[in-house]
């Protein structure tokens, strides 16, 4: 890959289109006319972390990037969990994506089936095991499919955003507001709901990094593409969140639910226009799924390289040179949840659920990255500028994601949840001491 492929792969991973339409309205519910706010700092702050990535993979592109980085700065036990975390990720994304790709495939083609789960389930399968053939064949042809489903997402994204403030008019100028854009006034307890809402949102540009082997100067493109990715993100999700407050009041916002993309795009332009809404969220969790398997794939290859796991994982299709074994591993996980889903009544508590679960997960090996690049760089031996993005704002990102994280665990987690997002990074104790004597020097 190009420069150009990593910052698609990095925008596609976080699936704009999907994440929006999964999570904007629980963020809006839980922060008001903050959330274009909340977005925005929040953003401020991943940026930090995808520019801690970026310096710690000048010195090491590495398909492991977090779990390789972590290990060699902080120890073998954090390095495990921060690869562990990154694999756990992958499959709850990957479980809770593939029902919505489902649900808007159907919506486009058979709607009168759209609500049949057994329909619904096979055709998410579909989706699943089409996604996984696509990522065994390789990096390039996924780039370049990646490349054009991007270039249409955020096309309508803009004309969406663009029709909705033209058709508003002086609607559009009285219902804004630059408060939404401050986080004077906004309780505490919304900040910390909504950052890690926002986690959630942003989660997925790393891919970049997992990739940086397999990408054209690696070491320098892959940061910088994780970089361009971010700046992407934090003005696609701030603008289209400050357009949803201008477009749609609290009730329909809440009506929406997990398709407020389609509400405001519904409020805009007549049937069948507003399909295209529908049809860019498919292609969004579709991109996601395979960036997803291609950072679970590319994790587990250098976690078995590293030693840590079978030696099986990092083995190679003789042709198209990929981790075919751990591409099937995530596509057979994906298959056994999915199966799984139709005795899950609640899509909606199942979805909140493993969206809060991501979030924190990703603040854990996130935030532990950030710490790792500063503490790798605290002599400061590159001068001021050098010391404040190696240091200083990685540091401050990496406190403010733990924080907000532990805030939400002491907080409102309940049981389920917090089996889910913190059990399941313990659970990865039990692998790491199973496969210890393993262990090998990392490369």
């Amino acid at each position: 890959m190009g420069l150009t492929h990593s910052v698609v792969m990095g925008v596609a991973g976080t699936a704009p289109s999907f994440s929006i339409a999964a999570s904007a309205a629980i963020l809006i519910a839980e922060t008001g006319r903050f959330a274009p706010a909340i977005i925005l700092y929040c953003g401020l702050t991943m940026l930090g972390i995808a520019v801690a990535f970026g310096r710690l993979n000048r010195d090491d592109p590495n398909a492991g990037a977090s779990f390789i980085w972590v290990s060699r700065i902080f120890g073998p036990t954090p390095g495990f969990l921060a690869g562990w975390c990154v694999l756990v990720t992958s499959v709850l994304f990957m479980a809770s994506a593939t029902i919505p790709a489902a649900s808007a495939t159907l919506l486009l083609i058979a709607p009168d089936l759209e609500r049949n789960p057994v329909v619904v389930t096979m055709v998410a399968l579909a989706w699943l095991l089409a996604v996984s053939a696509l990522t065994l064949r390789g990096t390039s042809v996924t780039a370049r499919i990646q490349s054009s489903m991007i270039a249409i997402e955020l096309g309508v994204l803009a004309v969406i955003g663009f029709a909705s403030l033209l058709q508003l008019g002086p609607q559009a100028a009285r219902n804004f507001d630059w408060s939404s854009f401050s986080l004077a006034g906004l309780d505490p307890d919304q900040f910390i709901g909504g950052a890690l809402i926002s986690l959630f949102l942003f989660w997925g540009w790393d891919i970049s990094l997992n990739m940086a082997e397999e990408t054209r100067d690696g070491h320098q493109a892959s940061g910088l593409a994780a970089v361009l990715a971010m700046l992407v993100l934090i003005i696609v999700f701030t603008v289209f969140h400050g357009v949803a407050l201008v477009a749609l009041d609290s009730t329909h916002i809440a009506a929406a639910g997990t398709n407020l993309l389609f509400a405001v795009a519904d409020t805009i332009f007549p049937r069948p226009w507003s399909l295209l809404a529908v049809l860019v969220v498919m292609f969004s969790t579709i991109g996601a799924l395979a960036t997803t398997a291609l950072g679970f794939s590319r994790t587990l290859f250098a976690k078995s390289r590293h030693g840590v796991l079978h030696a099986r994982w990092q083995q190679l299709h003789p042709r198209w040179n990929t981790p075919h074994k751990a591409t099937l591993l995530f596509a057979a996980l994906g298959a056994t949840l999915l199966l799984a889903s139709l005795a899950m009544e609640d899509v909606a508590r199942v979805l909140k659920i493993a969206i809060t679960a991501i979030g924190l997960q990703a603040a854990f090996y996130y935030g532990l990255t950030g710490y790792a690049c500063a503490w790798m760089h605290r002599h400061g031996r590159g001068g001021a500028l050098d010391y404040l993005f190696a240091v200083v704002w990685p540091a401050a990102s990496a406190t403010a994601l733990w924080a907000a994280a532990l805030l939400l665990l002491i907080r409102e987690f309940d049981g389920v949840t917090a089996a889910i997002g913190v059990g399941t990074i313990l659970a990865g104790l039990v692998p790491m001491r199973l496969h210890r004597h393993r262990r090998t020097h990392p490369k």
